[in-house]
């Protein structure tokens, strides 16, 4: 990181709310304004929800006011995953069956926007492409994967000696409010 400059690492407080949305508008602010004087920029690592946000675009789905997601997390502690789950069946069928039924933060987001619009969270979804005024170019990196996991051994074991499970413990007790 000390020979080429990093963009959005370590710019955000452990609660501070962000979505692929919002990286989308700010790498492409920031895209703009870097190729008026670099030819090249270089995107890496993360979520791939994220790479496609900016190489693709996303569906424009409205940001959740603070009401409905302190209401929603709030419903979920209470009343568990299963029930806003039958709940998402009931307001939107179609995102019901192809939802992760597992993952909280899924099925509570597809509420959060159906209870705050009045609408179905698929009316949203319409996956269509974003022109992009650059030219992208996706690359991976393929390893064998004994060699992977021997690198992702190694590396947790030397977070581990950097103090991760401290760090861990220090977060554990704000992981209500990480939703």
């Amino acid at each position: 990181m000390r020979e080429v400059k990093h963009y959005f690492v370590g710019t955000l407080g452990i609660c501070d709310y962000y979505s692929a949305s919002l990286y989308e508008q700010q790498v492409m602010e920031l895209l703009e304004h870097e190729f008026r004087t670099h030819d090249y920029a270089l995107l890496s690592g993360g979520s791939m929800m994220y790479i496609d946000a900016v190489c693709d675009g996303i569906d424009e789905i409205p940001t959740i006011d603070d009401q409905t997601r302190e209401t929603m997390k709030r419903r979920l502690k209470d009343e568990g995953l299963e029930a806003l789950c039958e709940e998402l069946k009931r307001l939107d069928p179609d995102y019901y069956e192809i939802v992760d039924r597992q993952n909280p933060r899924r099925v509570v987001h597809a509420l959060e926007i159906c209870t705050m619009t009045g609408k179905t969270y698929t009316s949203f979804r319409k996956r269509s492409k974003k022109e992009r005024p650059f030219r992208i170019i996706k690359t991976g990196l393929d390893r064998p994967r004994e060699e992977l996991y021997q690198r992702i051994n190694a590396r947790v074991d030397k977070m581990m000696e950097e103090g991760l499970l401290d760090e861990a413990r220090q977060m554990y007790p704000m992981r209500d409010r990480l939703l």
